[in-house]
């Protein structure tokens, strides 16, 4: 799993129309989130650092839902200018998820041994929980 990090709005015409989840190092306006959805049509996730998420209005928010897609509350590790412009969730930490979730610990649990391990946002987690079952 993988999300984009876009860190100025200026990135967003050029995003794939192919990305699935995006993370917004950005104060997204309500045009920015119109435009995101626009041009990436298969759209599942967006990430916005949790300090922003607060202050996200909430017709911005009613957009996302009614296209069916997750707002999740988080910061991308590896936003910073010098790395890459994707950040990688491991295939072995979403294998870990599930087994957990097999193995019926509550969604909270898994939240928090995930936490300490690698280091993801609680929303992403939760997202990542969710899309597994």
């Amino acid at each position: 799993m993988r999300l984009r990090v876009v860190r100025v709005k200026d990135e967003i015409p050029k995003l794939k129309p192919n990305e699935r989840m995006v993370h917004l190092a950005f104060r997204p306006t309500m045009v920015d989130i119109v435009n995101l959805v626009g041009r990436c049509p298969g759209l599942e996730a967006v990430q916005i650092p949790l300090s922003r998420h607060r202050k996200l209005p909430s017709d911005t928010r009613r957009i996302l839902e009614v296209r069916g897609i997750d707002l999740l509350a988080g910061d991308a590790r590896s936003h910073k200018s010098d790395t890459g412009e994707y950040v990688v969730v491991d295939e072995v930490v979403i294998e870990e998820i599930k087994e957990m979730v097999s193995e019926g610990v509550g969604a909270e649990e898994v939240v928090a041994r995930v936490q300490r391990t690698a280091r993801l946002a609680p929303d992403l987690i939760r997202y990542i929980i969710k899309t597994s079952i």
